[in-house]
């Protein structure tokens, strides 16, 4: 590899300076901001007017530096050197001439990284807004068709989901049914229990009434017990043969077998068969 030295005068350098402020100057401000704050570039010309106090100090001195005279090699040099001087403005240890050099080398990259990024703003390569305007967002629904589901894949997938419909229709209709039937036993748990108590109040009512009855009949075989036997039989002969056998009843045998002596035969016969099938 070849390389060359190159020796810039004081001169040189105003003019270079002199000309990167025009040309940062002329440029036209970017869309977006292309990642090099202003700050930056203040920073640089700050150190490269401190390069050329120093330079001026040393009365004279110059310092030389290879410099790679391939294209393709010169970023990276310019980017370590501009690191260089970073790091030797912090440490104190960069002699005098090669302060002067990176400072050039440090403004040199930094107008070509500008010009790059403004040619790209300009050409549109940069405008990120511009370019998603352009191309609008489109969302459509997807489909089993539009997947990369084979034929028999879609027919097993469709046939799933028609069954789980199903599934689905049978378990409404059988929460459906089973809330009719819960209702219907409640239903008829009320109706039970209605049942329930009104055969529970009938069943005293016939008790009462029963009871009240047999008072009643009671009273009347003690009238007709105590009447005259012949008028007690024909007034006995004359009534039912139920209620006279519950009047016959009540009474004494004694008094019974006076009752019946004095009635016709054929009532008398069935009175006392029916007396003989009740004792």
């Amino acid at each position: 590899m070849t390389t060359k030295k190159n020796s810039l005068s004081r001169e040189d350098a105003q003019e270079l300076y002199r000309d990167l402020q025009k040309t940062m100057k002329s440029m036209k401000k970017p869309k977006k901001s292309s990642g090099l704050p202003g700050d930056v570039a203040k920073q640089m010309a700050s150190a490269i007017r401190q390069a050329m106090a120093k330079d001026d100090a040393a009365k004279g001195s110059t310092a030389q530096r290879e410099m790679a005279s391939p294209m393709s090699e010169e970023g990276d040099s310019l980017h370590g050197g501009m690191s260089a001087f970073m790091m030797g403005r912090e440490s104190g240890a960069l002699p005098q001439g090669a302060g002067r050099l990176t400072a050039i080398s440090f403004v040199i990259f930094f107008a070509l990284a500008k010009l790059t990024f403004s040619a790209f703003e300009y050409s549109g390569v940069l405008s990120v807004e511009d370019a998603s305007a352009s191309m609008p967002m489109r969302v459509r629904p997807t489909s089993l068709h539009q997947t990369n589901y084979s034929k028999e894949e879609i027919r097993i997938l469709t046939a799933l989901d028609a069954r789980r419909e199903e599934l689905q229709e049978r378990s409404r209709k059988l929460d459906l049914r089973e809330e009719d039937v819960s209702r219907k036993d409640r239903e008829f748990a009320a109706r039970l229990t209605e049942l329930r108590d009104l055969t529970e109040k009938l069943k005293i009512a016939r008790e009462r009434n029963e009871k009240q009855r047999n008072n009643q009949i009671e009273q009347l075989s003690n009238v007709y017990g105590s009447m005259n036997p012949t008028e007690a039989a024909e007034l006995i002969e004359q009534l039912d043969v139920t209620i006279a056998l519950k009047l016959l009843e009540r009474m004494p045998e004694k008094r019974i077998g006076q009752i019946l002596s004095l009635m016709s035969p054929d009532r008398a016969l069935t009175i006392t068969r029916m007396l003989s099938g009740t004792k």
